[in-house]
């Protein structure tokens, strides 16, 4: 089984992914804790799922 595999297979479990190779929605190292504006939790808009309450 790939990495990719076992990333997706996985991704209910995974909160983020820390790496230098091209993997998708992974972040740099040193980058897991300082999220940009368009980062959303759990690939949520927060600010999107608050005015639809």
């Amino acid at each position: 089984m790939s990495l990719k595999n076992v990333l997706v297979s996985k991704s209910n479990q995974i909160q983020c992914v820390v790496s230098t190779f091209d993997i998708e929605n992974s972040f740099d190292f040193g980058q897991a804790q300082i999220p940009a504006i368009d980062d959303y939790a759990d690939g949520v808009d927060t600010m999107e799922f608050l005015m639809n309450l």
